[in-house]
């Protein structure tokens, strides 16, 4: 499993003369940064930055105190709504591994799980171009993310997320982008949809999810509308085709509902059952995906079966 380090203040450099397991770091992150560049601060202490934003700490004298405030400001930037994914930094290697899942790590005794009907799920959450109380049409993918989960382990496999620059509405409504956070110029400077999706089946050929004995896996969505609305939708726009495993989908929040007696209409509901708390941003496609993945790997430690 390759990790993930929380520094403030601390270069790559000196990073690399540390007493750490460098063969396991494929990324750190420099909190000091963060802060200051979310938070448009001039270079502050440690301590300084968990006064400003009122976080409560023991102490900093001790390497597990400064741990515990680094973790507390980690969690309160994402509280924020910070993009960490924007700040994380690569420990440059020879062989530099492609696996993300230091972002949800696999919590559970694995001889407990019960067999599944698929090796892998993929979660999916797209986000679209949209009005405030108006449907555009079309409506156009903006953000194609995806977590692929071992069913096996409950390990993260592998991670996708590419924005799309939209054709027949390029400029994105200020709802759109209150909504969702994406900026103008991060769909401005993606690929059209076409272009991301043979990246995406690259992805999944490349992750073994699609091989000569067909898809070894199926997605997981939020609800319906990706694949029975949103997808179509934009294959027919862009005049193209897509496999059968887009066809085939698990509905999590009807499985949630099923399996735990309760109904749930959302996202945020089913995280606060399982008294899970929210990482990211809110209608951040890979944010929500990662969101969802937590609530799968839930729901397997508690003995669902998804099928």
């Amino acid at each position: 499993m390759s990790m993930c380090v929380l520094t403030y203040g601390i270069t790559v450099e000196k990073l690399s003369q540390a007493d750490l397991p460098l063969e396991r770091i494929e990324y750190f992150v420099d909190l000091k940064e963060v802060y200051c560049t979310y938070y448009k601060e001039k270079k502050i202490s440690l301590l300084g930055a968990a006064k400003a934003l009122k976080i409560p700490y023991q102490g900093c004298k001790t390497i597990k105190e400064e741990s515990d405030v680094m973790l507390k400001l980690y969690n309160k930037l994402l509280e924020d709504g910070c993009r960490m994914e924007h700040y994380w930094q690569a420990l440059a290697r020879e062989e530099k591994s492609t696996s993300n899942d230091f972002v949800i790590p696999p919590v559970t005794d694995v001889m407990r799980l019960k067999k599944q009907p698929y090796p892998h799920y993929i979660i999916l959450d797209f986000e679209a171009t949209c009005e405030n109380n108006r449907r555009i049409m079309p409506q156009e993918i903006i953000e194609f993310p995806s977590v692929i989960l071992s069913s096996k382990d409950l390990s993260i496999v592998d991670q996708f997320q590419v924005y799309i620059r939209p054709v027949a509405h390029p400029k994105l409504s200020k709802f759109c982008i209150e909504l969702t956070g994406i900026q103008q110029e991060w769909v401005n400077a993606g690929a059209t949809f076409d272009v991301a999706y043979r990246a995406y089946h690259e992805w999944l050929v490349k992750n073994k999810m699609v091989t000569s004995d067909g898809a070894q896996f199926i997605f997981i969505t939020c609800g319906d509308w990706d694949l029975k609305t949103c997808l179509p939708g934009q294959i027919t726009y862009s005049n193209m085709s897509v496999p059968n495993h887009f066809t085939r989908w698990i509905n999590i929040k009807r499985s949630f509902s099923e399996f735990y007696k309760t109904k749930m209409g959302d996202m945020i509901s089913m995280m606060d059952h399982l008294k899970l708390p929210m990482m990211g941003r809110h209608h951040s496609g890979i944010d929500d995906c990662r969101n969802i993945t937590r609530i799968v790997q839930r729901m397997l430690q508690d003995g669902a079966v998804l099928r």
